[in-house]
């Protein structure tokens, strides 16, 4: 066959291609299905779903919850104000490089202390928040031990 325009392109069934016939059972609508009745495939019970949820997020938040304390504690007792841990840590050590940035930009050390002092999270969620921020192109390193924000 050679190419062909839209002008050219021969009617549907002038190709010589057989097609196959729609199925009329998948595309008529189902007039003896009862609405009431379960689907063939069940879907999972929400109560599994939600428990299956919290199991997760139990471990993880018992996790964060202790070691929150111990820095929140920590924090506090050194005098700073530890405050709520943002939600997206990135972001919030992104904008730290910014304030701590001299022109030159900011030490990687001192962003992760302004991070443990400022919002309490533990000097390696810090760090692998900077490792994400540095993966996802919020910030680069201009010099070893230095960031600086996008």
């Amino acid at each position: 066959m050679e190419f062909a325009t839209g002008s050219e392109v021969p009617d549907p069934g002038e190709a010589g291609i057989e097609t196959p016939d729609p199925d009329p059972e998948a595309t008529a609508p189902d007039e003896d299905r009862d609405l009431d009745a379960p689907d063939a495939e069940p879907e999972p019970a929400a109560a599994d779903t939600e428990a299956t949820t919290e199991s997760a997020l139990g471990d993880d938040a018992a996790d964060g919850d202790a070691a929150g304390t111990g820095d929140a504690a920590a924090g506090t007792d050194a005098g700073g104000d530890a405050t709520e841990t943002p939600d997206d840590l990135e972001a919030a050590v992104v904008d730290l490089m910014g304030e701590l940035d001299d022109g030159d930009g900011a030490d990687e050390e001192a962003v992760v202390a302004a991070a443990v002092d400022r919002y309490g999270v533990d000097p390696a969620a810090a760090e692998d928040a900077i490792e994400g921020a540095l993966m996802s192109g919020q910030c680069f390193e201009p010099s070893d031990g230095t960031l600086k924000a996008i």
